[in-house]
């Protein structure tokens, strides 16, 4: 059994392989649980997973300051070994996802460094005494070494401390919800990819009814269950939100008295901010018909490094459309479920700032979307595309806002249409603050209903968490 006389522990890993993202939000609300209730918390950000993200072995640095001071930055793999290297992830990815007639070439490979890591997890824990593992996102396949690895550690450490469940292995976004379009994880019954493992020690979790029927038909012999991503209004005096606005606004230069339309998201192509470029530019063309001074301003809260040509694009746009003093780049914003832990300047002051969210994302890149909850709990109205996950996820409860349709084969430009809806909403106040009491009282009506994290945790383990 495990030791009794330190605290025990609860480790984390992450296939985002990102600081600030909406699953390390995500993954704070359920840590922050275990905390109060005397558990050491440690999280692997996942820097040694992904290929695209430049950061295999790199250290952490300032990620430490952007975390509440009970949560300690570990690293499973903190050194080059044996010829283990982005380069090799990306090349088995590549196999797994679109040939793998190939895939026996790796075989060995995938087990030998799948059995170190494993090696290195199963150290870790029991150094730390850990009695809850979670998993975000382990199902993608960009790194099916780190999936059996931990796939292996969890049935050796199980075995060897006599636990039941205790693996909470949560996917945000699975093959048919990410891009399927592209065909960028291959094609069903994706057979190379691992699938969900039917262990006595972990519980799969997913976001949705629609992810969950998908997940069954994939992996009919593993009990799976939906946790949806949870959010909590956020009620702020009227003198606190109107000082964050004015401050926000102050130092972005946009004018006190503009409209402000908020996209918080990644500057890349399949955000498609191009289109609420368009929207704006379209804003502009009403405003110039009705003889009004053009007054409406877009701010993108999102890295301009992550990819740089996209940008560009973005920005060659912006200057044909002659939209430069209009459109505001914000660079990186802290998440809104970051905000209480450091002082930067957060999304959360972006949404209060703000008098219309946008979400005007592709079809098939979403598997919840979580601007538009942010959005309603700092209460603004939304505006957001039909894309896939839409209906499952907002529409079919009940949310309100304007909704572009789009579809698989017409994934297109806003219309004139469109953005008269829009250029109406904006300047109604009245119809913004109808949509934002209706969609708050949804909310919290939903959430009186639904079951606290906590006994879902206790629920999904059979603990006894308070």
């Amino acid at each position: 059994m495990l030791t009794l006389n330190k605290k025990p522990g609860l480790f984390c890993i992450s296939f985002d392989a990102v600081a600030l993202s909406g699953i390390i939000v995500e993954f704070l609300k359920v840590a922050k649980i275990f905390y109060q209730n005397d558990y050491l918390i440690y999280l692997d950000l996942g820097y040694e997973i992904k290929a695209d993200k430049n950061k295999f072995f790199h250290a952490y640095t300032n990620e430490k300051k952007l975390f509440p001071v009970w949560v300690e930055l570990i690293k499973i793999i903190d050194e080059p070994f044996k010829n283990y290297s982005p380069e090799l992830v990306y090349e088995i990815f590549k196999v797994v996802a679109a040939d793998s007639s190939k895939l026996y070439l790796y075989e060995q490979i995938i087990e030998d460094y799948s059995n170190y890591i494993a090696g290195q997890l199963l150290q870790a824990w029991n150094k730390l005494n850990i009695q809850v593992v979670i998993v975000e996102n382990g199902t993608l396949p960009e790194n099916i070494i780190f999936t059996k690895s931990l796939y292996k550690a969890i049935e050796s450490y199980g075995a060897q401390h006599q636990l039941n469940k205790y693996v909470i292995w949560r996917d945000h976004d699975l093959m048919w919800s990410s891009e399927a379009n592209l065909s960028k994880y291959g094609r069903p019954p994706y057979p190379d990819i691992p699938k969900l493992s039917p262990s006595k020690h972990i519980a799969h979790i997913v976001l949705h009814q629609a992810d969950y029927e998908e997940a069954v038909k994939w992996s009919p012999n593993v009990s799976i269950s939906i946790l949806k991503n949870t959010f909590q209004p956020l009620s702020l005096t009227k003198s606190l939100a109107n000082k964050i606005r004015s401050e926000f606004r102050e130092y972005y230069h946009i004018p006190e008295k503009a409209y402000l339309i908020a996209r918080f998201t990644r500057i890349i192509p399949q955000k498609k901010i191009d289109r609420d470029i368009h929207l704006l530019h379209l804003l502009y063309k009403i405003c110039q018909s009705q003889q009004k001074t053009p007054n409406i301003y877009l701010a993108v809260a999102g890295s301009k490094t992550e990819n740089p040509q996209e940008f560009q694009r973005l920005t060659d746009i912006i200057t044909n459309y002659q939209l430069d003093d209009y459109v505001i780049f914000t660079g990186s914003l802290i998440p809104v479920g970051f905000a209480k832990y450091c002082h930067e300047r957060s999304v959360m002051d972006l949404i209060i700032a703000s008098d219309l969210c946008s979400f005007m994302t592709s079809y098939y890149y979403e598997s919840f979307g979580n601007p538009i909850s942010e959005a309603i709990c700092l209460e603004r109205a939304y505006l957001t595309t039909c894309y896939r996950r839409y209906q499952h996820v907002y529409g079919s409860l009940g949310y309100q806002g304007l909704v572009f349709a789009i579809s698989e084969e017409h994934d297109v430009q806003v219309d004139r249409q469109f953005a008269l809806q829009v250029w109406e909403l904006l300047t109604d106040k009245k119809k913004r603050e109808s949509l934002i009491i209706h969609n708050s009282q949804l909310m919290q009506a939903q959430q009186k209903n639904d079951l606290p994290l906590t006994k879902k945790m206790n629920n999904l383990l059979n603990l006894r968490l308070i």
